[in-house]
């Protein structure tokens, strides 16, 4: 099973600092560090709850893997004009 998480990148894409972040969910910036790095596997769903409205995304996203790395930066909007709207 892979560990491996988005909170950094979302926290990224939010322009969070490690100890911002860590502030609004009340944990130490120690444990958030543990938590991008995989290290912290299992999260209470109310933590998660209040992660993914931090962070603006789904708790999926959170989990999901991104085939591309840019596609996780990327807003619904450009993902959209990708999809539908670039010129062949």
């Amino acid at each position: 099973m892979n560990n491996r998480n988005n909170i950094r990148e979302l926290r990224d894409r939010k322009h969070f600092t490690l100890k911002a972040l860590a502030s609004e969910l009340d944990i130490s910036v120690s444990t958030l560090n543990r938590m991008e790095n995989g290290i912290i596997k299992q999260f209470k769903p109310e933590f998660l709850v209040k992660l993914s409205k931090l962070l603006g995304c789904t708790i999926d996203e959170i989990f999901t893997q991104s085939k591309n790395k840019e596609e996780l930066l990327l807003s619904k909007e450009q993902l959209y004009k990708r999809a539908y709207c670039h010129k062949r």
